[in-house]
């Protein structure tokens, strides 16, 4: 990638990405003094990634190609992939051109977010360019980034705005440096670079809005069952959609004869993986919805081994001494706890499903979700099993969890605690592969 100058160490580096003219060379202009950076050309102006320093000295700027180019979209997002990998990340700026709806903008800021969900989500900010050309007040949008996908650093520039101030802007929301590494195994996650084939386009398409006629179904058919069950069906219906998602892929390739052989076989790839990362993230938003279902707060912070049985324990109550394996004066607290522990331990992808069954006692109820389609969806039904009885490790004859045996916490050894377990821990869909092996 080349550089305009040499590099000072102190500096924030910050990539601007977006699409083919919505005004990331301009920004570039304005903040580092150069020109002949953006174009009023009917294509992508920017052809490499390269480095800028601002007037200041503060800050680096890597300006992009337009990852929506209508050609050369492999070597464009290649070098976006570069400036990722440069060197640690102040920010990743998103450039988003100004619209008379809102809504529209804050669609054109999604699709680089949902793109980007298996990097931290504070690496992401946004600018909105050429708000000389509308009349709606900031406030509004950046209300609306917030509730929609969680961005609240989000900055405007107008034919008016000073470099200074750009800067400005950007320096406020640097507050620390992020490790990216784009590599081939998350390519594809992160850049579109696909073809403008119709018939696939159209392809894709379908499998997206199958996905959104099922959901649609789900919330409509999820009203009329109990409440106290719509926790375990909601955990049930979003692993099953990962399923699905691979069934989508099968039929997107069989559908269109992908043989990822020859020269075609980048952009086949491609499609594969842009329809996909539409679907991840509309399952990126059940789990979110699923996710209201958790406790608030677990009040876990270390958990231990029973040294006799194997059984997890973390001390919410009581001293560092002697005490037995299942004993506690709150049998029930003692229960939630020791049940959602262990519980992660046999089953170490289940991910949300310990929610449900410390709200229901060890019981939950299971699902069956009917899909009947070809090319669009015909029927999608929801049918209850019934119940199921998650086990429990190590309980007695008379229901007693724990062997009974003499321990004491400080000589017991600590167990690592499942990151699903942990308060700050954020939903991902990392576990969806973008092109099938």
């Amino acid at each position: 990638m080349a550089s305009a100058n040499g590099r000072h160490i102190g500096q924030e580096y910050v990539v601007l990405i977006g699409d083919v003219g919505s005004g990331k060379s301009t920004i570039v202009e304005k903040i580092c003094g150069v020109s002949g950076r953006s174009s009023d050309s009917s294509g992508s102006f920017t052809k490499e990634s390269k480095l800028f320093h601002s007037q200041d000295g503060r800050l680096v700027l890597a300006d992009t190609p337009g990852s929506n180019a209508l050609t050369d979209k492999i070597q464009h997002n290649c070098q976006i992939a570069v400036a990722l990998n440069y060197e640690d990340v102040s920010r990743i700026i998103i450039v988003v051109k100004a619209d008379t709806r809102i809504d529209n903008v804050v669609h054109g800021v999604r699709v680089y977010a949902e793109q980007l969900l298996d990097l931290d989500s504070d690496v992401l900010g946004v600018i909105v360019t050429h708000m000389d050309t509308v009349k709606w007040q900031p406030s509004g949008l950046i209300q609306s980034l917030n509730s929609e996908l969680g961005i609240n650093a989000v900055m405007f520039s107008s034919i008016n705005h000073s470099g200074i101030i750009l800067c400005n802007d950007i320096l406020k929301i640097c507050k620390k440096k992020f490790k990216l590494s784009i590599d081939g195994e998350n390519f594809f996650k992160t850049f579109k670079v696909s073809n403008n084939n119709m018939r696939i386009l159209r392809s894709g398409k379908k499998q997206v809005d199958l996905f959104k006629g099922i959901i649609k179904s789900f919330y409509e058919q999820r009203q009329r069952f109990p409440q106290n069950v719509q926790a375990d069906l909601t955990f049930e219906f979003q692993a099953w959609m990962l399923d699905q998602i691979t069934e989508a892929q099968k039929r997107m390739y069989q559908e269109n004869n992908f043989d990822f052989t020859g020269e075609e076989s980048l952009f086949e790839a491609g499609h594969i993986a842009n329809m996909t990362n539409q679907l991840r993230g509309l399952l990126y938003n059940i789990r979110i919805e699923a996710m209201n279902f958790a406790p608030v707060s677990h009040g876990v912070n270390e958990i231990r081994q029973c040294p006799h049985c194997g059984l997890r324990w973390a001390k919410v109550i009581g001293c560092n001494g002697q005490t037995t394996c299942g004993d506690n004066p709150d049998i029930s607290f003692r229960e939630w706890i020791l049940d959602t522990i262990n519980f992660f331990y046999p089953f170490p992808k289940a991910l949300y499903s310990f929610l449900s069954k410390t709200r229901n006692n060890g019981v939950m109820a299971t699902f069956t979700f009917q899909l009947r389609t070809t090319d669009i969806l015909e029927s999608f039904n929801v049918v209850r099993n019934g119940d199921r009885h998650v086990r429990r490790q190590n309980a007695s004859a008379s229901g007693r969890i724990g062997c009974g045996k003499t321990i004491e916490w400080t000589t017991m050894n600590t167990v690592p605690i499942p990151q699903e377990f942990q308060e700050d821990a954020s939903v991902k869909v990392n576990d969806v592969e973008v092109v099938p092996r």
